[in-house]
């Protein structure tokens, strides 16, 4: 008789907490298929550049450009992917100094973004999904059958929802060999930390001490599921994607000013590739994308540097010798340091 009591308290009590997650789920759910509103700037068409575009999955074809440094020979070639709502003249926003250091910058637009095709019923927000990860890898197989390009050493960059698509990348192509990102955060952590967030919100304050952390990372699944189901599309979480990157050089970087996404979601992605050439450069007073207007020249050192590292030996020049002890190389935070802290 007892059992059979304790058994159905048991059913009850997750029963209720079934419908309470649900619930709780639901509400988030509206804001959590709200656009955050980026300050995306607007960039004026390089007159210098090539237009290029090409066919990806849906039967689309995305447009793109194709940047080349002046009166050099190209050392490398960087896949630029662009931030949500960005147009890919973007590119000499983040990258002037890559091309001024020689590398080809190679960007594009994701579909339903700028120049590129629109796939009717699709609306995208600020979450990685399939159809991005479609586009990024047309455009590094475009890059592999152009007769020039494809010789060059091939790196990847990304801005915001760009950092996952470029990380995703990075992790599952071969040829990517190295990856930067600036403003980088995943689905799934950047989910448990505003459903804990607004956890005051929708619950009262004295409950969230007992609240498990399970119970906010299940719930924000549920979320995930909810507004997959409800835009019709696939969701992309890289978290188990990151360990692929052990012998891929990875920069984040991250603004400590950042609202949107903490720069501890860049340590944590950081950690989890548990490699030694994962790294994460944060830039103080830098709001979310803006840490190149905050300091220019450490960011086109810092980029600059990383990516020489996918440069054969003789290429790479008298800067090699100095990464050890460039301002950017000594504020890098590593993994390890992470792991210690």
């Amino acid at each position: 008789m007892a059992t059979a009591i304790a058994i159905s308290v048991l059913l009850a009590l997750l029963a209720i907490d079934l419908i309470v997650r649900v619930n709780y789920a639901r509400i988030v759910l509206s804001t959590f298929d709200t656009k955050p509103p980026f300050n995306v700037a607007r960039v004026l068409p390089d007159p210098q550049a090539e237009r290029i575009s090409f066919p990806s999955t849906n039967g689309l074809t995305l447009h793109g450009s194709v940047h080349r440094p002046a009166h050099r020979t190209a050392r490398g070639v960087i896949l630029f992917c662009p931030e949500l709502d960005g147009s890919h003249w973007l590119v000499t926003t983040y990258c002037e100094g890559l091309i001024q250091a020689g590398f080809v910058l190679v960007a594009f637009d994701f579909r339903n973004q700028g120049e590129s095709g629109h796939l009717p019923g699709y609306e995208p927000n600020h979450w990685l999904t399939r159809y991005e990860i479609d586009d990024a890898v047309s455009a590094l197989e475009w890059i592999e059958a152009h007769p020039e390009l494809s010789q060059l050493p091939l790196g990847v960059m990304g801005v915001s929802r760009g950092s996952t698509a470029a990380l995703y990348v990075a992790a599952h192509y071969p040829h990517v060999l190295a990856v930067c990102c600036d403003g980088a955060y995943s689905i799934s952590l950047l989910t448990f930390h505003f459903v804990s967030r607004w956890a005051s919100i929708y619950m009262p304050r004295w409950l969230e001490p007992f609240v498990p952390e399970w119970h906010f990372r299940s719930t924000g699944a549920i979320v995930r599921r909810l507004s997959a189901w409800r835009r019709q599309c696939e969701y992309v979480v890289i978290e188990s994607s990151l360990t692929r990157l052990r012998r891929c050089p990875t920069l984040l970087i991250a603004g400590q000013r950042d609202n949107y996404v903490p720069m501890e979601i860049g340590r944590e992605l950081v950690r989890r590739m548990r490699s030694p050439l994962a790294k994460l450069l944060v830039v103080p007073k830098a709001k979310h994308n803006r840490a190149r207007q905050v300091e220019p020249g450490l960011y086109d050192e810092a980029i600059v540097e990383h990516f020489e590292q996918i440069l054969p030996e003789q290429t790479a020049g008298s800067r090699s010798s100095s990464l050890v002890t460039s301002s950017a190389s000594q504020r890098l935070i590593s993994a390890e340091s992470i792991d210690a802290a």
